[in-house]
């Protein structure tokens, strides 16, 4: 039996065992192989926090050596794959952490690969994209190619912008036929940066929160008059909004619409039983195993009233299993 047969061996037997895969990938540097490193940064990622500057340095390289090795050596070893493993086991409270949580969540979920935090405006292929005309609206691209207005808004909302995007460009399928708009309106008093549809209402941040990180949000109608009193807030911050809508807004076929669900003692008994990772996003509660999640919301933003539980489930797992287990 070769050394490198002898190594793999030992990794089946012992796969929990951090020493024998660091002295696997030092026989293959030794031999000029690069599956070494990526070793060695699958082991450190392993135990960085999801939000670390060390996290996301390392993403890149990491994404690179997964399409260079061979698939059935990945799967011997455990590294990359199609499940989605659970994300928001810890959620900090900085604006820039809960983006890359939720950039994370987007990668592992839809299978597409995300930038960093606070990267450029993506541009939509010649001919497509949304324009918004009239009054002090604007397009995204010409609300982020100024700088004394980009640089004017709260960081969270530019990256709002620069995240939808990345879906947008991303994501086959994104906002067809919600009716949904994302605009940059700058009414003075407030920012607009979501229509619903037909373009009546959206969603915007008060002027008097502009110097906060993460402000909150507020829903209103936008015409005729975006001063009107009929302004309700949605969400404490852009992040939350942003981790909604993602979740609630696109792609049925992994998930159903939030079922109107009481947190009653049986049902919160059944959540905990089921699944392993469970964390709070402000008021959302997510409940998270591998290739599950579930999000429990007091008050959903989008489509009801009342609280609701929303289950999304992908390939491989059996969406009848979970709902039997969730019965």
């Amino acid at each position: 039996m070769s050394e490198e047969r002898h190594f793999l061996k030992a990794i089946r037997a012992k796969p929990d065992d951090r020493t024998i895969r660091l002295v696997y990938a030092d026989w293959l540097e030794e031999h000029d192989n690069a599956q070494g490193e990526l070793i060695r940064i699958e082991e450190e990622v392993r135990n960085l926090p999801i939000y670390s500057d060390r996290y996301w340095e390392l993403k890149p390289r990491r994404r690179e050596l997964l399409k260079l090795v061979k698939k059935p050596w990945l799967k011997q070893l455990g590294y990359g794959g199609t499940d989605y493993h659970p994300v928001f086991a810890d959620v900090p409270a900085d604006w820039k952490s809960r983006w890359r949580l939720i950039r994370e969540f987007a990668e592992r979920w839809y299978q597409i690969p995300v930038d960093d935090v606070g990267g450029p405006l993506k541009p939509f292929p010649r001919g497509k994209g949304e324009s918004l005309e009239g009054g002090d609206s604007r397009t995204v691209d010409a609300a982020m190619g100024d700088p004394n207005v980009r640089d004017g808004l709260p960081p969270s909302l530019r990256e709002w912008l620069l995240f939808i995007r990345d879906m947008q460009l991303g994501l086959k399928g994104f906002n067809d036929g919600s009716g949904d708009r994302h605009v940059f309106h700058d009414s003075g008093p407030r920012v607009g940066f979501l229509q619903g549809g037909g373009g009546r209402e959206g969603c915007f941040v008060r002027d008097e929160h502009r110097r906060e990180p993460d402000p909150p949000v507020w829903w209103d109608w936008t015409a005729p008059s975006p001063r009107r009193d009929s302004a309700r807030s949605v969400a404490p911050h852009v992040t939350t909004l942003a981790l909604q809508y993602l979740l609630t807004q696109y792609e049925p076929q992994f998930g159903e619409p939030s079922a109107a669900q009481r947190m009653t003692k049986n049902v919160a008994q059944k959540l905990a039983n089921y699944f392993p990772v469970r964390s709070n996003f402000d008021e959302i509660q997510i409940f998270e195993r591998q290739n599950v999640i579930a999000l429990f919301f007091l008050e959903p933003m989008f489509g009801m009233d009342g609280p609701a539980l929303h289950v999304k489930v992908r390939p491989p797992a059996d969406p009848e299993e979970v709902r039997e287990q969730l019965r």
